[in-house]
């Protein structure tokens, strides 16, 4: 998009400001990227920001970490490679709206090539209770900027791997990871059904330096589970206090 650069001299001893707007547009070489994720052993929520624009099915997205992955597991339906190269399942195409469960049983990249970027716009067809879905872009925003504000209230909370955000009252949200964030896969959690895009006025193309994760004391592992539960605590009472 075009770069606005405001350019100012003097004012200094009653001499007038001069000011100069310079625009500036840029053109991308190409719209096509290359990124990649660090899978864990285990489950990695994932969601994908850009996609090929030829082949969208597992078995081609998925070719480059071997037998490494086992299976793929999103709302509604799943894909296991049961042999190298042989996918089946109920949902063995990728699709852009869609968060899914990576489970690898070793650590390892992915890496897409020449990916085309998603729609920002792409919109969400949300039912009542959880739905497991993707983030649009690569960059990150707080949940409650990025929900508009018809359909916030009907959102009870979010939820990603190793963290999760709960509104507690009206467009107050706290939890461990409260901000939507490139290539993570999101549980959205709501009180009733509705279509809605993503707010993304706010996004800035930085990392989350604020994520929080667990702490791994020496000499365990920890591996990421599908079947995670998180609980938030408004009061507790020790002794009558």
């Amino acid at each position: 998009g075009p770069i606005t650069i405001l350019v100012s001299d003097g004012g200094e001893d009653d001499v007038v400001p001069v000011m100069q707007e310079i625009n500036i547009l840029v053109t991308p070489l190409s719209p096509l990227i290359d990124y990649c994720f660090d899978l864990y052993a285990g489950a990695n929520l994932k969601s994908f920001y850009a996609l090929p624009e030829d082949d969208l099915s597992f078995p081609s997205i998925m070719s480059s970490l071997g037998e490494t992955v086992v299976g793929i597991i999103t709302d509604g339906g799943a894909c296991s490679q049961i042999s190298p190269g042989l996918w089946v399942g109920s949902q063995c195409n990728l699709l852009p709206e869609k968060g899914y469960w990576i489970i690898v049983d070793d650590d390892i990249e992915l890496c897409l090539n020449e990916a085309s970027l998603t729609n920002p716009g792409i919109e969400y067809n949300i039912d009542y209770g959880a739905n497991l879905i993707s983030f649009p872009s690569g960059g990150t925003v707080g949940i409650g900027d990025a929900l508009p504000d018809e359909i916030e209230l009907s959102v009870v909370g979010v939820i990603t791997e190793g963290g999760a955000c709960s509104q507690i009252s009206n467009g107050v949200w706290v939890g461990s990871q409260c901000s939507f964030n490139g290539g993570m896969g999101y549980w959205m959690i709501t009180t009733a059904q509705f279509v809605f895009s993503y707010d993304l006025n706010t996004l800035t193309r930085t990392a989350n330096v604020d994520m929080q994760g667990m702490l791994i004391p020496d000499g365990f592992n920890i591996y990421q589970s599908t079947r995670q539960a998180f609980y938030f605590i408004k009061d507790i009472i020790l002794n009558g206090n």
